[in-house]
This record gives structure tokens, sequence and C-alpha cells, in this order.
């Protein structure tokens, strides 16, 4: 038997951007670094989110997940989800881009908090990350991803959007932490009253291990969108007056 480790590297699984897939100007992305890195510059400022096999790797196990979604649904609505969207929108401060990972198309109805939402269609957000799932997407480490898709479900009309995440190492073993409060449960588990059991980590050790794939919902008023819009918009206004000083 012989055995090598060939030289195959992560390039080979890189799918490249399309000829002008990203247009010059401000981007969503970009005016959420700035923000971020206002908050917590050692974080975000760090060079952590640069290429790198590390960051290279995760956008290919996003584009996996937006691939299965697609074939997912490809006998039964081969129209329903329309990946890499892009838009622009006019602003005063120029053209604000944006690419959107994948939109569920088909109109619906979701249940957050046990109430009916109906959409015409949804933003999807998909995020891979090496963070915990020790606490759920409404604590502060993920911010970031919620004013992003703010952004986009407001560039796009819709107030209705999800965040579906691949957490490489799950909650790292360590269960999830009451202190950060009640961590939001599938509405099956609350049924079954696994609440309590979800809130205090005490799931069998089995089911919290390794990987885990998690997708939140989000239903967001006018009012969360144009506050949001209107925080971006002012750092883009700031990162304007500085290209032009």
């Amino acid at each position: 038997m012989l055995v090598d480790l060939l030289e195959d590297g992560v390039e080979f699984l890189h799918i490249p951007d399309k000829p002008g897939h990203r247009p010059s100007g401000l981007h969503v992305s970009g005016m959420v670094k700035r923000v971020m890195t206002g908050v917590d510059p050692e974080r975000f400022d760090s060079g952590e989110f640069e290429a790198s096999e590390w960051t290279e790797l995760g956008v290919i196990v996003e584009r996996a997940i937006v691939n299965a979604l697609i074939h997912h649904e490809v006998d039964k609505d081969p129209d329903r989800w329309l990946p890499d969207c892009s838009f622009t929108v006019d602003t005063e401060h120029g053209e604000t881009h944006g690419t959107i990972d994948i939109i569920d198309s088909v109109p619906g109805i979701m249940v957050l908090k046990g109430q009916e939402v109906s959409y015409e269609f949804a933003v999807d957000e998909i995020k891979c990350t090496w963070m915990s799932c020790k606490q759920d997407v409404t604590h502060d480490k993920f911010w970031h991803w919620v004013i992003q898709l703010k952004a986009y479900c407001r560039a796009m009309g819709t107030n209705v959007g999800r965040i579906r995440v691949f957490h490489v190492n799950g909650d790292y073993g360590s269960g999830p932490d009451p202190e950060d409060g009640a961590l939001l449960v599938p509405r099956e588990q609350r049924a079954a009253g696994r609440r309590k059991a979800a809130v205090l980590g005490k799931f069998d050790k089995e089911e919290r291990r390794g990987p885990r794939y998690l997708v939140y919902g989000f239903y967001f008023t006018e009012e969360d969108l144009d506050q949001n819009w209107t925080m971006l918009m002012n750092h883009a206004e700031e990162a304007v007056r500085e290209d032009n000083d």
C-alpha cells in the first residue's frame, strides 16, 4: 500500500466570484464590519476575518449548504431557492451593494414564538462558524449577523429572514449557559416539556456533542429595519467622508 499527501489544497474547492460579481463602492458587509470594529476592535480589526484557509473552508461549507437547499427541493419546486442574489440600493452616499446567500422565493408561513408569520419571500443567510452554540443567536457575539440580515431584508423589501448556522464544534461539549438566560428551543421540544432541560444544559451528552446545524427564524418590524439601516448609513457617511479627506 502506498499513501501520500497530495497537493490538492483548498484552492481546488474554492468557487470563484463571477465576473463583476462584486461591484466597487459601498457594501453592506463592509459597513457591518465598520460598525463592529468600533464596538469590538480587538476582535473585528485583528485580521481574524481576512482571507485564509480557515475562512475559505468556511465559505465552502456555506456553499455546500446552499446547494443542499437547492437540491432538496429540486423535484418538488425547482425554482424555489434563488442563490447569490445581488442587489444595489441608491442612497445619498451613492450605490450600496450586497449579495444574499440564498432567497426562499415561495410564499409561506413561519411560526415564531407561537405566532404565525406569513411572507411572500424570505432572506436566508448561511453561516459556518467556530463560535460555540452555547448561546443562541440573540447573544451579543452574533449581533453582526443580525444587523447584516436586517440590512438585506430591508434592501429586498421583506420582514422575514433566517440565519442557518453550522457550528463546527457545537457547544464544545459544555452545554447551554443558564447565566445567559433561556435559550431558544424548537416548538416540538417545548411541547415535550424539555425547555428546562435545554436551559440548564442537561441534555444527554450525545445530543450536543460535535457539529450542530441550527436554523433561526426572524420577523422584523419596519422600525427594526429602518433603525438598523439608519445606523449603517451613518457609518457609510463617515466612510465616504474619510475617503474624500
